[in-house]
């Protein structure tokens, strides 16, 4: 295992495994990997006021926690317990266990927690989805749904519903920048 600190975080990498291919035994011999699968990171996490299950995060006024990979290979998951919630990173044979690994962040607040994730994803060349979130060029509006700037208007003023707009703009019929879309574009795509 290696251990990465930086700003808010440790990282845990599984790097290799230490085996003696000799046989030790007549009858044993290990084989390389040694495992289907390898939990690189587990941490019980009180419960919190808050819980992000995409993010696998725990967070009220006062901290956050969170549990996330490092890489696209682990599977980073929950177990609910009485009161709190096991938090894990874990890798398997079939995916990659060799340089997969997960992170713990830890932080005083909600702000402090995304600079710590936001220097996770910078050090380790994941998409950059906090400087996405706190950027102009995408705008959270009411359900959660992520659309590009300037679309909110056409939802206020009731010509487009979110669903429809956020619909269109998944299959690609608004561009994709940062200006608005037309209301003319958006009638003959049958959004009135």
């Amino acid at each position: 295992m290696s251990l990465k600190t930086g700003a808010g975080y440790v990282a845990f990498t599984l790097e290799d495994f230490i085996c003696d291919r000799k046989a030790t035994y007549d009858y044993l011999r290990m084989d390389i990997p040694p495992v289907a699968s390898f939990r690189v990171l587990q941490l019980p996490v009180k419960n919190r006021k808050n819980f992000g299950d995409w993010l696998n995060a725990s967070w009220d006024e006062r901290a956050a926690v969170g549990v996330v990979g490092t890489s696209p290979y682990p599977d980073i998951d929950h177990e609910e317990r009485i009161g709190a919630r096991i938090l894990f990173g874990e890798v398997y044979a079939g995916i990659k266990l060799r340089g997969a690994g997960a992170a713990l962040i830890a932080a005083p607040g909600r702000e402090a927690f995304l600079d710590a994730m936001d220097a996770l994803e910078r050090d380790f060349g994941l998409p950059r989805g906090v400087a996405s979130r706190r950027g102009d060029a995408v705008e959270a509006v009411d359900g959660g749904v992520a659309l590009p700037a300037g679309h909110r208007r056409y939802i206020r003023a009731g010509k487009v519903s979110c669903a429809a707009l956020a619909d269109a703009f998944a299959h690609g019929r608004l561009a994709r920048t940062n200006e608005p879309a037309k209301p003319v574009a958006l009638a003959r795509q049958g959004f009135e």
